[in-house]
C-alpha cells in the first residue's frame, strides 16, 4: 500500500470526475478515499466490490451501483454496510431484527409496516424510537399498533395516542366536520387532535383529565384558544392552571 499528498488526492479526484483516473494508484493506495471516490462515480464497481471495505461498499449502495452484491452483503459483519442497505429500503424483513439499533431503526423508517415486529423485540431504544417518530407526526400506521400491542414499556390509557387511536378508528359527521378544535374537545370528540402538535394535544390531554377530577375543565376551556394560533404554542395559559 502506498501514501500520496492531499494535493494528489485533488487531483485524482477531478481526474475521476471526468472519467480518467490511475487506477492502479487509486487501487494500491493505503487510504480508502480515492477508491470511495471511485464507487460514487460507478466506476470499476466490480473491483471496488470485490476488495470488501466497509467505507467502499457503502458508497457503492448509496449512489445505487453493485446491485448484485446485495444479497451478500445484507449479513455483512459490517454495521454500517447493513445501515446503507437498510436506509435503501432493501431486505426490510432482515435488518427489522438487525442486532445494531441504527440498522433497524432504518429499516423501520422505511418500512413503518413493520412496527409489529419491531415492537415484539421489546426493546427500549426501539420504543424510543417509535415515540419519536410519533410525535414527529402521529400517523394511523404508527398509533393503532402501539395502542394494539400495549407496549411492554406501557401506554396509560390516559395517554393521549389513545385519543388519536379513537378518532382514526371513528367518523366524523358533517356538523362535527365543521367544528373547530375547541368545539369537539368540549364535546369530547377525539377529533379534537387533529391539526395540533402532538406535544400539545398530550399536554390538554393530561390537564383536561386532571382538571376534570377536580371540577376545573371550565379553566382549561376558557384558555383553550390561547394556546395556539396554529403556529406557535403558548404554554402560558397552560401553566397558569398548575
Amino acid at each position: 500500500m502506498t501514501q500520496i499528498g492531499s494535493k494528489e488526492i485533488k487531483r485524482i479526484k477531478r481526474d475521476i470526475e471526468r472519467g480518467e483516473c490511475d487506477l492502479e494508484k487509486c487501487m494500491n493506495l493505503r487510504n480508502a478515499k480515492l477508491r470511495v471516490e471511485l464507487a460514487r462515480h460507478g466506476l470499476h464497481v466490480d473491483m471496488l466490490a470485490e476488495r470488501n471495505e466497509p467505507r467502499v461498499i457503502v458508497a457503492l449502495i448509496e449512489n445505487g451501483y453493485a446491485e448484485n452484491y446485495y444479497d451478500t452483503w445484507k449479513t455483512h459483519e459490517n454495521g454500517d454496510v447493513r445501515y446503507a442497505l437498510a436506509r435503501r429500503g432493501y431486505y426490510p424483513e432482515v435488518f427489522i431484527t438487525d442486532k445494531n439499533k441504527n440498522v433497524r431503526h432504518a429499516a423501520f423508517n422505511q418500512h413503518p409496516e413493520y412496527i409489529r415486529e419491531l415492537l415484539s423485540l421489546r426493546n427500549w431504544d426501539d420504543w424510543m424510537h417509535i415515540k419519536y417518530l410519533i410525535r414527529e407526526n402521529p400517523r394511523p400506521e404508527l398509533i393503532l399498533p402501539v395502542v394494539e400491542i400495549e407496549s411492554p414499556f406501557g401506554v396509560a390509557e390516559s395517554d393521549v395516542m389513545y385519543v388519536y387511536a379513537k378518532a382514526y378508528l371513528t367518523d366524523i359527521d358533517t356538523i362535527r366536520a365543521t367544528m373547530t378544535s375547541k368545539q369537539l374537545f368540549m364535546l369530547n370528540d377525539p377529533h379534537w387532535v387533529f391539526g395540533l402538535p402532538y406535544d400539545l394535544a398530550q399536554e390538554l390531554n393530561r390537564y383536561r383529565t386532571t382538571l376534570a377530577e377536580i371540577g376545573r375543565l371550565d379553566e382549561l376551556i376558557s384558555i383553550y384558544d390561547d394556546v395556539y394560533d396554529g403556529e406557535r404554542i403558548n404554554w402560558g395559559p397552560l401553566r397558569s392552571l398548575d
